[in-house]
């Protein structure tokens, strides 16, 4: 593109044509009509203003040199603010700067937008198993293939175990691991949440916000009050929890009193059991009086739901109330950094000198469970004291998948057991038979050395 000329240029060029002009008109005018020598053709613009002589010219001739004043100051101001212009241009960067200074901002915020991006658990997830499908393999070019910082990369590495834990705790969408105020509260309320929406309860905020001040009152939490805006946060999460304000229906309400039915009846069977543990009874004792509450409670629908058998009382004991009250120790037990363990001497079963006569009737995994809930009965001060939380209850209701899995298990291993015995008796049948096999070889070949002998001694008289 052509640079437009100087200002100052253009009005010489202006004031040469205006001088030649002005020549041009004194040859054809008279000598009279000449003008004076100071009138000469000028050689800048100021000269023009002066160029008539004192009062001649018409009206033609002021109303030009009127307009030349005018353009003169026009062209005067413009030249001022072209070299305004030009003196801020010596100053602005060049347009390649400009240029590259609009490529590093570009490249900054796109840099910026992929550090501020929040992975997803499961994305880190797919990260880990990248990195370990090729373990030798550079970690910047990993990075470069994934659009991810180095730094990124080297963290999610770090944190492998906290990522699988988080996995494990949270769904695998989730960004972020939230952290709540009452641990104790938000799980029991989960558990609780989980078994109501699963029985097919439709359950509002108002609801939920009732059982939370009900567990912060079991759990002794002062100044709990739970928030309707979490509530109803939580509630948009799961389509089967209405919003706030709607009653619930008729079957919704019948379903709540079914559930709170079986949560009454599994509080009774909990209870019955501690209290079988506690005045050590058998679990065939404590099975066979509770066939009596029916009839010593009629019209209750808690009694009449009420039949713990033999099985069922071990079970619940052994794989529901005795791992709530192990869990509980060991979590009690996490944080104190010095621990003192005494062991009673005392004989604490009978033994006889004959082994023909000693009879187990009793598991050591069964003796141990007992023990430990008799323990936590004991601590409590006594079976109406005991806390029944929702998370035991949980575990109790889980208690028969629980023994159903060990009794699988205890099946296997006898399988296992009974092949490896069958084994053992035809390898020893088969070694039985070998020997025999050989006994007979040797009597045959000891008879025949025998008779060997006689033909040789015949043989020498």
């Amino acid at each position: 593109m052509r640079a437009a000329p100087p200002v100052r240029h253009v009005v010489s060029a202006a004031c040469e044509r205006r001088a030649t002009d002005s020549k041009d008109l004194q040859r054809s005018r008279t000598p009279e009509q000449q003008p004076s020598s100071r009138n000469v053709a000028p050689e800048c613009v100021f000269c023009f203003l002066s160029e008539a002589p004192d009062g001649a010219g018409d009206g033609g001739d002021t109303n030009s040199i009127q307009a030349l004043f005018r353009l003169v100051a026009v062209a005067l101001w413009c030249g001022h603010v072209v070299a305004t212009v030009r003196r801020l241009l010596k100053v602005l960067p060049s347009r390649e700067h400009i240029f590259a200074l609009l490529c590093l901002f570009v490249e900054s915020q796109q840099a910026m937008s992929r550090k501020r991006k929040a992975l997803s658990f499961k994305e880190k997830l797919d990260i880990l198993r990248k990195v370990d499908e090729d373990p030798k393999r550079k970690r910047t070019e990993l990075a470069k293939e994934l659009g991810l910082a180095t730094s990124t990369l080297s963290t999610i590495v770090g944190q492998r175990d906290t990522i699988m834990k988080n996995v494990l705790l949270f769904s695998a969408n989730a960004k972020q691991a939230k952290t709540a105020q009452h641990v104790k509260l938000e799980e029991s309320l989960l558990i609780w949440f989980k078994e109501v929406t699963a029985a097919g309860v439709n359950i509002d905020g108002k609801v939920l916000r009732e059982k939370a001040d009900e567990i912060a009152l079991a759990l002794h939490i002062d100044g709990f009050q739970a928030s309707a805006t979490n509530a109803s946060a939580k509630c948009s999460e799961d389509r089967t929890v209405a919003p706030e304000e709607p009653a619930p229906t008729t079957s919704a309400k019948t379903s709540m009193s079914g559930f709170l039915l079986k949560s009454a009846v599994t509080k009774a069977e909990i209870m019955w059991c501690l209290n079988a543990v506690a005045t050590h009874g058998s679990f065939r004792s404590t099975a066979a009086s509770a066939s009596l509450f029916p009839l010593m409670f009629p019209g209750c629908e808690v009694a009449e739901k009420l039949h713990p058998g033999k099985d069922k009382v071990g079970y619940t004991i052994c794989h529901g109330i005795a791992p709530y009250f192990r869990k509980n120790l060991l979590s009690s037990l996490a944080g104190v950094p010095f621990l003192v363990v005494s062991f009673d001497a005392a004989v604490e079963r009978g033994f006889s000198v004959n082994k023909e006569c000693l009879v187990e009737n009793l598991k050591e995994d069964s003796l141990i469970a007992q023990r430990l809930v008799h323990d936590a009965v004991l601590a409590a001060g006594g079976v109406e004291k005991v806390l029944i939380t929702d998370k035991m209850l949980q575990m109790v209701r889980n208690s028969y998948s629980v023994f159903r899995e060990e009794l699988q298990k205890k099946k296997a291993e006898r399988r296992v057991e009974s092949g490896v015995q069958k084994n053992k008796k035809r390898v020893a049948a088969l070694v039985k038979e070998l020997e025999e096999k050989k006994r007979r070889l040797l009597s045959d070949s000891l008879t025949e050395a025998s008779l060997l002998q006689e033909k040789i001694d015949a043989l020498k008289k």
